[in-house]
This record gives structure tokens, C-alpha cells and sequence, in this order.
């Protein structure tokens, strides 16, 4: 996937509400081997490749006719309408391996609705180790193969190529009854005590 950005020469406040008014995105490529840029996309063409990357892929980063090969390492958004706001992005060396951030996405929710169960996550994304060409846009698992009410990073569906930076137990997920979950809910409410004074126990 390719980003097409221009140079842009002011970080001020005023310059980056001004290019978001205009449909653009601020953004800065850094790297080991380059000077920081401050750059700017098209708001339009950064919502397409994050829908097909996601939001830690690996780009082709044009910078007035200059290519640079770039991980996605940060995305801005506003948390109401969750508008794009800034991008930072890592030039990568396509050689050397890269530790990158990569969602979970859990598979099996007619089996959810089935069993009358509810997901719990513990964590949205583990972080990976693999070349530039081979990073994922998401790790899955499928719980209709389980049997068990607990979801570890050693049930993540994952090729050889890719090394998961997290041990085989750690916890990603649980599994709940919908009525569980409702009691432990009621539980906690039932155990915080709000004082005259408006503090809290």
C-alpha cells in the first residue's frame, strides 16, 4: 500500500487544526537513518489503507516522489468521532526483523450466542516479531475449537514465520455466562459506597 505525502515546514497548533479543516492528516516519519519529517496525508486515502493494513501495518510512504518503506507505529483519533488526527510512522529496514503492535480479533460468535456467553478481553493486541513482508493485520483466534472458558496467547493462529513477544499462558480472554456476568456486575456495585462527602469506598 502506498501513502502519498508532501513535506509540510510548521507544527504549530494552528498549522495542524488548519490541515485538518482542509481534509489532510499531520504526521511524522522518523528512522534511524533519516532526519524527522513532518509530512501530511490525504484524510481520504489514510482511512483506505488503515481499513486494509490496519493501524500497525507496513506502508510505502511517497514523500514528494521519494519512497521510503515505513510501520505504522501510532495513530491519532479523536475519541467521539474517532477522526483520524495524527500518524507517526518508523522507516523500517526491509533486512532486519521488526517488533510490531498487532490486534486479536476473537472468531465464533454464533457459538457465543449459542452457548449464551459473553467475551471478557484482558488484551486487545500482543506485540510480534517478524520480517517487514510479514506482518500481520491481525492474529486470530477461533473459539469454536475450544474447550475451555480461557483464551491464551498460545491458542492465537499464528505462522512460523511470526514470533509472539508474550508467553504461551498469558491470558488474552475469558469466556462468560451472560448471567455470570450480570451477578459479577451487581457485585461490584453492591461493594462500592459512596460517602456524603462524595468520596468512595
Amino acid at each position: 500500500m502506498i501513502l502519498h505525502a508532501h513535506l509540510r515546514e510548521h507544527n504549530t497548533k494552528g498549522d495542524t487544526h488548519k490541515l485538518r479543516r482542509t481534509g489532510h492528516v499531520p504526521a511524522n516519519l522518523y528512522g534511524r537513518d533519516i532526519n524527522n519529517m513532518l509530512v501530511e496525508f490525504g484524510e481520504l486515502e489514510v482511512c483506505s489503507v488503515l481499513r486494509k493494513v490496519g493501524e500497525h501495518g507496513i506502508v510505502d510512504v511517497d514523500v514528494d516522489g521519494k519512497n521510503y518503506k515505513a510501520m505504522i507505529k501510532e495513530v491519532q483519533k479523536d475519541p467521539v468521532s474517532q477522526k483520524v488526527l495524527h500518524i507517526d510512522l518508523y522507516k523500517v529496514n526491509e533486512k532486519e526483523k521488526v517488533h510490531a503492535r498487532v490486534p486479536i480479533v476473537i472468531k465464533g460468535e454464533e457459538y457465543l450466542r449459542n452457548m449464551n456467553a459473553v467475551i471478557q478481553k484482558v488484551q486487545d493486541e500482543v506485540e510480534v516479531e517478524c520480517s517487514v513482508d510479514k506482518v500481520p493485520k491481525y492474529l486470530s483466534v477461533d473459539i469454536t475449537n475450544l474447550n475451555k472458558d480461557k483464551i491464551t496467547v498460545a491458542d492465537l493462529e499464528v505462522s512460523e514465520e511470526i514470533s509472539i513477544i508474550a508467553p504461551p499462558n498469558m491470558l488474552l480472554a475469558t469466556l462468560v455466562k451472560a448471567g455470570e456476568a450480570v451477578r459479577e456486575a451487581e457485585e461490584v456495585e453492591k461493594e462500592i459506597v459512596v460517602h456524603a462527602d462524595g468520596s468512595i469506598e
